[in-house]
């Protein structure tokens, strides 16, 4: 995976270079840092018993997963159509008073978004 001249990214030391690849050991590669060597097993892992590898080719992306947000709001049904067909007309915010408005009747619900 890595060999002797390749520049890796060790989310521990920053940015090194592989000085040395010392074939079949365990734990075969050299990395100089700017501050630091280290060793590393030919898959880029600090100790062998690691779920993840330590060192990349290049600096990985790291994403937050979007959360779950639960909203609190208003829908307006129609009174006008049979009870089982029933439909949301829209969607308010919660300034929008429990109210009854002509052929509509207004209830509170909780919706979520992603952010």
């Amino acid at each position: 995976m890595f060999k002797k001249g390749d520049k890796v990214y060790s989310i521990l030391r920053g940015w090194g270079t592989v000085e040395c690849d010392y074939g079949d050991s365990e734990y075969s590669l050299f990395v100089r840092f700017e501050t630091t060597n280290q060793r590393y097993t030919k898959d880029g892992k600090y100790f062998m018993r690691d779920p993840h590898p330590e060192l990349y080719h290049t600096e990985p992306v790291i994403t937050v997963p979007k959360r779950r947000v639960e909203h609190t709001g208003w829908i307006a049904i129609s009174n006008t159509r049979e009870v089982n067909k029933r439909y949301v007309s829209s969607i308010y915010d919660e300034s929008f008073s429990e109210t009854h408005l002509e052929n509509y009747t207004v209830q509170q619900i909780t919706y979520y978004t992603e952010e």
